[in-house]
């Protein structure tokens, strides 16, 4: 039954590894001086892609699941993107062909939620004359700057942090702006899809426990999952496709977990692979009960 299956993600985030190279290149070495760059802000350095990469997945973390990594050599393959949506954190380093299949990527349907500095230097670590951004949002880019504390976006209760660049919006959609009058958040219409621009380090920012906000619209702009957990944090999930749709669970934590699961109204129960056990479903929840650390495989029917 579970050979039969495979892993189908309808959402990737793309982890740009010249993006995170350029980023610690543009701090420097790590200094042993008291009171240096490294010690001061990491977070725009050495650890921005991580901490970028991290943040996207923490916006996602039990409710999509599963969501599919991909790379550079994926954007550059000239090859269709199978995913309705791609979080794209540190886009700082794109090549041109990267950002025009993305184009086409959001024209033919996709959803593109992307950040501050999106394709200011090439593949040589060059700056364009003029940023990709401005080719795909029909923006005017105008600098880009280090957050030196933190600048409000109140109408989102949250805080930006790392880089934000000043750009005019030329009539784009404006969904929230900074304290200070700039544009923080844009939406773009292309063709069928939309790209969901913050002219802010927006995946480093959502680490920040009190932008939870900045969470909720990003859930808000990709579609709703298929399959997702509700009532216990502590429990993970991941989606088989084939023959039959086959969920893991699995609780993480030492105490007894009740995780109900969301689900489409046509599966009536759900068959427990390991100890032949079946769970009802009722109005497209699923109702389980977990053990501490306890893992199910259940063959949805």
């Amino acid at each position: 039954m579970i050979d039969k299956t495979n892993v189908t993600s309808k959402i990737a985030i793309a982890h740009l590894r010249s993006g995170e190279i350029e980023t610690y290149e543009e701090q420097g070495p790590p200094r042993g001086i008291s009171g240096q760059w490294m010690d001061v802000r990491s977070d725009v350095g050495l650890m921005h892609g991580l901490l970028s990469i991290t943040g996207a997945h923490k916006s996602l973390w039990n409710y999509y699941n599963p969501v599919s990594f991909i790379f550079e050599r994926h954007l550059e393959a000239g090859k269709t993107l199978p995913f309705e949506a791609i979080l794209l954190p540190n886009p700082c380093v794109l090549r041109d062909r990267a950002a025009k299949l993305l184009r086409k990527f959001v024209y033919d349907g996709g959803i593109l939620i992307t950040e501050a500095r999106f394709g200011l230097k090439n593949e040589n670590a060059h700056l364009y004359e003029k940023p990709l951004m401005e080719g795909l949002l029909d923006v005017k880019y105008d600098h880009t700057e280090v957050i030196d504390s933190e600048i409000r976006i109140s109408s989102l209760n949250a805080k930006a942090v790392g880089f934000r660049d000043i750009i005019d919006p030329n009539g784009n959609n404006v969904i929230a702006s900074f304290d200070d009058g700039n544009p923080a958040i844009i939406e773009k219409n292309i063709g069928k899809g939309k790209v969901i621009y913050a002219a802010f380090s927006l995946f480093l920012s959502i680490l920040r426990d009190d932008n939870k906000e900045l969470v909720n619209l990003i859930k808000k702009h990709i579609p709703e999952p298929e399959f997702k957990i509700t009532n216990s944090k502590e429990t993970e999930m991941s989606v088989l496709n084939g023959d039959k749709t086959i969920l893991y669970v699995m609780n993480h934590s030492e105490v007894a977990q009740s995780p109900i699961i969301k689900l489409p109204k046509k599966y009536k129960g759900a068959k427990d692979i390991l100890n032949g056990s079946s769970h009802a479903v009722s109005e497209g929840s699923l109702f389980i009960e977990l053990k501490g650390s306890e893992v199910k495989v259940l063959a949805l029917e």
